[in-house]
């Protein structure tokens, strides 16, 4: 018996006995910062902005909105200092952090606020290539409609994943991409992303398509080997998108306490491109070079070792990684459009404090 959520999927009771969904339970003196600009003594809210990130008027326009309602607007300067930022406002008790950036950004500010213990609530305005994050929480890519739908305080407690290996230990907060999506990234420049947004992803992936590598890649959930197949890519989502809006994982939900697993296993160069049009649009639960699985604890094994990204950053190849997801760990400010599941008409939301 296949099971009726991903049809080819394992892991599930219905058709090998892993996991299967959850339902979840909603459960010095900064205003003469010389990068912060003139803010009221008392800031309940910090904007901890990348300068790099979007264009220069789409980011004028937020400082101004920002500074207009009283928050504190912070260029960081580099990852390290977002991450020391987002830390010093867990100590001084700070309601709700914004992340001004993309993907990178977002992961950057919430790895700083998981790390000085939690208290403000994270909220993401999207100025990046991807956003994608803030697609999944329902406040979609224009950076000042994301902030009238921040005001309104819609509070939930997201799952967060600790990626861990041999060379790097991260924070996973939207996707970890392998092989494939890694391949692209590395073609990829920075100041492209810029200027083309989400279609210099669409380039970078017709750039590599015809002359993917082979990695075989063993998966293994709660500590069973589930999967071994010969793999173009993996990745591994918290949320559902990644690379602009490719649907990896369609029914990915951000409070179920697991990772949506999804193998794209090899063929032709015709095959993989049908594949990508497909992830895209959302439509691979039935494609047959697609495997599906889930699991809160998860091992990847790969031979050779795959070019890697979480949440759209870089990290290098690896041979060898470990997931673990940790429930309900992280508070965000999310959207009117926010759904657990795709189609979910969810209403049970918690008022901020």
């Amino acid at each position: 018996m296949r099971c009726s959520r991903c049809s080819s999927c394992s892991a599930c009771p219905a058709c090998g006995g892993s996991p299967t969904r959850r339902s979840a339970s909603a459960t010095p003196d900064p205003s003469s910062s010389p990068r912060g600009g003139s803010i009221p003594e008392v800031a309940d809210t910090w904007v901890l902005a990348n300068p790099n990130a979007g264009s220069a008027e789409a980011a004028d326009e937020l400082r101004h909105a920002a500074e207009a309602r009283g928050w504190r607007w912070v260029a960081c300067e580099d990852a390290s200092d977002g991450a020391g930022q987002a830390r010093e406002a867990c100590e001084r008790g700070i309601a709700r952090v914004f992340a001004a950036g993309g993907d990178g950004t977002v992961h950057t500010i919430a790895g700083g606020l998981l790390e000085g213990g939690g208290g403000p609530v994270l909220g993401v305005l999207p100025l990046g290539t991807g956003n994608d994050l803030a697609r999944s929480l329902g406040l979609g890519v224009e950076p000042l409609a994301a902030l009238e739908e921040l005001e309104q305080g819609r509070t939930r407690r997201i799952d967060v994943g600790r990626f861990t290996s041999d060379e790097a230990v991260r924070w996973l907060i939207n996707v970890s991409a392998w092989g494939f999506a890694g391949e692209v990234d590395q073609v990829i420049e920075e100041e492209t992303k810029r200027n083309w947004g989400t279609l210099a992803y669409v380039g970078g992936a017709l750039e590599v398509l015809g002359d993917l590598p082979l990695y075989d890649v063993q998966l293994f959930v709660g500590g069973a080997l589930v999967e071994q197949a010969r793999c173009v890519g993996v990745t591994l989502a918290n949320a559902r998108t990644c690379g602009g809006g490719v649907v990896v994982a369609p029914t990915a939900d951000l409070e179920d306490g697991l990772l949506d697993v999804t193998l794209v296993t090899e063929g032709s160069p015709l095959q993989l491109a049908t594949t990508a049009a497909r992830l895209r649009g959302g439509q691979t639960l039935s494609d047959p070079r697609v495997r599906h699985h889930l699991g809160a604890e998860i091992e990847l094994r790969v031979d050779p070792p795959m070019l890697a990204n979480v949440d759209g950053e870089l990290l290098g190849r690896f041979s060898q990684a470990r997931f673990e997801v940790r429930r309900g760990a992280l508070a965000v400010l999310v959207g009117g459009e926010y759904r657990r599941e795709p189609g979910d008409d969810f209403s049970g939301w918690t008022s901020q404090a």
